[in-house]
């Protein structure tokens, strides 16, 4: 907020805001959609097919930060501090859902398994690798070429610990990762995996 105005930046590698704001709104929803849509554009031109089979995927499920105020739209946000638990499990032991299980019609089917997860500045990163064999395959790579799916990771409320007046997670062990229509951060961006290239479209 600038002025009585919702300005759109660019963010630093600390996470703050640097030179001239890109665009300055009326309302904040306003400014959140600017800022979705460009980030969803850099994106998009930032990734591309791995291979052939398309089985494979690669994508940010745990966004530092986000697209409102910093944070999610349920008020709680990622930071470099959150404590995913990755040592609870191997790695290639977390299940790869659609919408956390939550879709009627595909219900908790596994849709793929997580082959490994990387923490940046950026956030965590996951590579998966889909079931082929799943009844759901075709579907779910038409979405994701379509652009239409995001990312969402899911923890068990008992285990997450947020502090109440900042809305930061400081424990959130991971338990699934989720295709989704609908991720909790805009900014969960998912595509099939570009190994070293994709890295470095994105500079990381």
């Amino acid at each position: 907020e600038k002025s009585g105005q919702f300005c759109v930046f660019k963010l630093g590698v600390d996470n703050e805001p640097m030179g001239e704001a890109i665009h300055c709104h009326a309302t904040q929803e306003e400014a959140a959609a600017q800022a979705r849509a460009l980030y969803a554009s850099e994106a998009k031109a930032a990734v591309k097919f791995a291979n052939a089979e398309e089985t494979e995927i690669l994508g940010l499920l745990a966004p530092n930060g986000g697209s409102f105020n910093g944070k999610d739209i349920t008020g709680e946000f990622f930071s470099a501090k959150t404590n995913f638990a990755l040592d609870w499990f191997p790695a290639d032991a977390r299940p790869l859902l659609f919408h956390h299980g939550l879709e009627p019609k595909t219900g908790i089917s596994v849709v793929g398994r997580m082959k490994s997860l990387s923490q940046y500045d950026m956030g965590l990163w996951m590579r998966a690798q889909l079931d082929a064999h799943n009844e759901y395959y075709e579907a779910i790579k038409e979405l994701i070429k379509q652009r239409k799916l995001g990312l969402s990771s899911g923890s068990m409320r008992h285990l997450v610990e947020v502090n109440p007046k900042s809305g930061e997670i400081m424990r959130w062990p991971l338990i699934e990762g989720s295709l989704t229509p609908t991720p909790a951060n805009p900014m969960a961006e998912v595509d099939f995996a570009t190994a070293k290239s994709h890295f470095k479209a994105i500079g990381v």
